[in-house]
């Protein structure tokens, strides 16, 4: 597990619960099990780009706007 594993997982959730879904909304309209998913969020394992992909779809975000506020985390950090 990575340190931006935990971040995107992180962020994942985040944005999930905001939208009130529950593991198994997502995983289900993902194809994923609810498990995986979990193992996603917490940074258990690595996310592949088509799946985070897909998540974000779900989400309706982009993943590369969950990426960039990720950088942008991190850039203040190391200030």
């Amino acid at each position: 597990m990575s340190d931006i594993d935990v971040r995107i997982g992180r962020k994942l959730q985040k944005i999930r619960e905001s939208k009130n879904l529950s593991l198994n909304d997502v995983g289900l309209k993902v194809g994923k099990a609810r498990n995986t998913i979990h193992a996603y969020e917490k940074g258990k394992i690595s996310i592949s780009v088509d799946a985070l992909n897909s998540i974000c779809n779900v989400l309706d975000c982009c993943f590369v706007d969950v990426l960039n506020e990720i950088v942008q985390d991190i850039k203040r950090e190391e200030k």
